[in-house]
């Protein structure tokens, strides 16, 4: 099972876990190390494809659909 980041992906998760280790000591690596393993159950337990692509790590009050013209 392999892996794709989308670019903004990949920045939203630094901007997100930056955002953490500003918050509390620790917060920012409890982040990731939450989304590597939601990763690794998906990766584990595949319904389609050989292939995952992450497209957006995204913040709840960020607008819906913001996106989409990613996919």
């Amino acid at each position: 099972m392999k892996l794709r980041w989308h670019g903004e992906a990949r920045a939203e998760t630094d901007a997100a876990a930056a955002f953490y280790s500003e918050k509390q000591p620790g917060l920012a690596q409890r982040f990731l190390d939450d989304l590597e393993d939601a990763l690794h159950r998906i990766q584990r337990h595949p319904q389609r494809s050989d292939l995952i692509e992450i497209i957006t790590v995204m913040h709840l009050r960020r607008p819906a659909g913001y996106w989409k013209q990613r996919a």
